[in-house]
């Protein structure tokens, strides 16, 4: 198995140690029979690459090291049939469809963001982007939070945060990406 020279590996923005590359690569092998996803999450727990919210950084964690493994530097698990790419969840429309609100934001006083926080939310939330979003509910990538909107005369909408995927950043400042410098 190769083993970086002069390659700037980085998860996250934070430099990989040469110890916790051959930790990625001991684990690897000696947990073969694990999922990629499965290995992920070992290796987040085992290396401390969490969320500020203490969850496991499984999906970067698993990307990165489908990119490791793309360097010769780590051998994965075959891959598992899962899912068809470009399937979808059905999402069920919501019981009951907000009311309108007449009148300017001003007259309607404050507009507090909810978390979206539990399952009941969570349902509402992908139910009302579905109905009423021109691009539906879409999966977003990596870490997001998502909020509803309301007021005191009822629900106004919602928003949602989502991470950067890896190299976007990059492309969006190199003028790749059709944006200029």
């Amino acid at each position: 198995m190769p083993t970086p020279s002069s390659e700037n590996l980085r998860f996250r923005g934070a430099p990989l140690r040469r110890a916790e590359l051959e930790f990625i690569q001991r684990t690897a092998r000696q947990f073969s029979r694990l999922s990629r996803t499965e290995l992920a999450a070992t290796l987040c727990d085992q290396l401390g690459w969490l969320r500020p919210s203490g969850k496991p950084k499984t999906v970067e964690c698993r990307q990165y090291l489908e990119t490791l493994e793309q360097r010769g530097l780590v051998d994965l698990p075959p891959p598992r049939i899962g899912r068809p790419k470009g399937s979808t969840t059905r999402i069920e429309a919501a019981d009951k469809p907000p009311s309108p609100i007449h009148g300017a934001l001003a007259a309607i006083g404050p507009v507090p963001l909810e978390r979206v926080s539990n399952s009941a939310s969570h349902t509402l939330w992908r139910s009302r982007m579905e109905q009423y979003h021109y691009q539906g509910c879409k999966t977003p990538f990596g870490a997001h939070l998502r909020y509803h909107s309301r007021c005191p005369k009822g629900e106004l909408g919602g928003i949602q945060f989502s991470s950067v995927p890896p190299g976007a950043c990059a492309l969006a400042t190199s003028g790749s990406a059709g944006v200029s410098s």
